[in-house]
């Protein structure tokens, strides 16, 4: 795993030091987690507590992308200590995890998402990132084509650190680049928002050309890998069509808010 990346696990088991452990996972719940989602169904079955607690966690994921919530909220996501608003209701938190799962499946890159990588794409997605050659015929792997030494990425301290170099790009009329691997192929149609699109810190599509810079990688990208730029510009771009939802929904929360009791 990324050594700057946090992970929270969804269920948990009770290992003991002296051997043997708890065979059942439970979800992964605070005291007061556990306390707001059994006023929430009122009762405390163990499989509809352990189906609310996947619902709060995508709703969780949701919130945190909301972009009006983010905003209103940059100075606690800075310190890492950020709220996240509870509805008052079963549905609102299922609705609001509707969405979360959403973002999970365009984040995975290991998901299929139909309409975004799979199946019929959706039409605003058809036309981003389509790699093309300058002279307009096929892409032909066994001539270079698919060897990104445009600059986007260089090695330092003994070979053994990934920069990110300038590399070449070329802005279209249409707010969007075309983003080159080298001379003569390039990935047409890659709208500015989405190839500006950053999480923690970074911006993803140039990241992820800089640890496949030729000279980097050690070899020509495999035309899979060419179109997994393609696929994760899509996965950004439907990501970006969500944010209205996002924001609707937490503006939503934010109207019925659950407020916690005093021994709460």
């Amino acid at each position: 795993m990324e050594r700057g990346a946090f992970y929270y696990p969804l269920y948990v088991k009770d290992i003991s030091l002296f051997g043997g452990e708890d065979s059942q996972a439970k979800p992964n719940l605070s005291v007061k987690a556990q306390t707001y989602l059994t006023e929430l169904i009122q009762q405390e079955p163990s499989e509809v507590l352990k189906s609310m607690a996947e619902a709060l966690f995508f709703h969780t994921l949701a919130i945190l992308h909301a972009p009006t919530y983010r905003k209103e909220n940059s100075g606690a996501l800075q310190q890492d200590w950020p709220r996240v608003p509870l509805p008052t209701s079963a549905a609102a938190l299922q609705d609001s995890a509707a969405l979360g799962h959403q973002i999970a499946a365009l984040l995975d890159p290991e998901a299929e998402v139909s309409g975004v990588t799979t199946g019929t794409i959706h039409p605003e997605l058809r036309f981003i990132a389509i790699l093309r050659h300058s002279a307009g015929r096929p892409i032909n792997p066994a001539t270079d084509d698919l060897a990104v030494t445009a600059g986007w990425g260089y090695l330092i301290n003994e070979e053994t650190v990934t920069m990110p170099g300038q590399g070449k790009l070329v802005k279209r009329d249409d707010n969007a680049y075309d983003i080159l691997l080298n001379d003569v192929s390039y990935w047409e149609h890659v709208p500015q928002a989405v190839w500006e699109y950053t999480l923690g810190g970074y911006p993803v599509l140039k990241k992820w050309l800089s640890y496949r810079e030729q000279k980097v990688l050690g070899r020509d990208l495999h035309p899979e890998e060419a179109r997994t730029f393609t696929e994760i510009a899509r996965r950004i771009a439907a990501l970006l069509d969500l944010q209205g939802d996002l924001d609707r929904n937490y503006q939503a929360v934010k109207q019925n808010l659950y407020t916690w009791g005093t021994n709460a």
